[in-house]
């Protein structure tokens, strides 16, 4: 069993780690927003659309009936697999992966609900976010175990070739 940060009880440490894990999956999503609709051109009808807070927060949104709910979708999906990388740097332990991504995505349906004003129930948000979440789950573990698995090196020095 390892021993590393085993009994430590850092609260404040866990606080700044989820706000941080919060900040960057909301920036990247709308990062990711926005280059859609700049490269991509999808919100023609309404160009400032992409700065709303409706497509972040309205889980009705989170569909794939026409190509912008379609490319929120994806964005989701995609802010999850960065998310992972950072996930991955930022708390580097892989058994605490699974419980930082539930919390965002618990933040994120919470904060979704608030916004709306009813609970998320279209089975579209759903499946989007569980994948999201599998993905962010699988992907910052691996990374986080193959850091574990490398090698340390036991002296800096070089050794001559006897």
């Amino acid at each position: 069993m390892s021993k590393f940060r085993s009994k430590i009880w850092d609260p404040w440490l866990i606080t700044s780690q989820i706000i941080s894990m919060q900040f960057q999956f909301y920036s990247t999503f709308l990062f990711m927003n926005f280059m859609n609709a700049h490269f991509l051109n999808i919100f023609k009808a309404n160009p400032t659309n992409f700065y709303s807070l409706e497509n972040i927060f309205d889980y009705r949104l989170v569909n794939f009936k026409n190509s912008n709910n379609t490319f929120l979708c994806l964005n989701l999906i995609a802010s999850s697999l960065i998310s992972a990388l950072f996930l991955w740097k930022l708390v580097n332990r892989s058994k605490q992966c699974l419980d930082f991504t539930v919390t965002i995505f618990s933040y994120h349906i919470i904060s979704s609900w608030i916004y709306v004003g009813s609970f998320p129930s279209t089975f579209v948000f759903w499946f989007i976010i569980v994948i999201s979440a599998t993905a962010m789950t699988l992907l910052s573990e691996y990374l986080c175990m193959q850091s574990a698995l490398k090698d340390i090196p036991l002296s800096l020095v070089p050794r001559a070739n006897l």
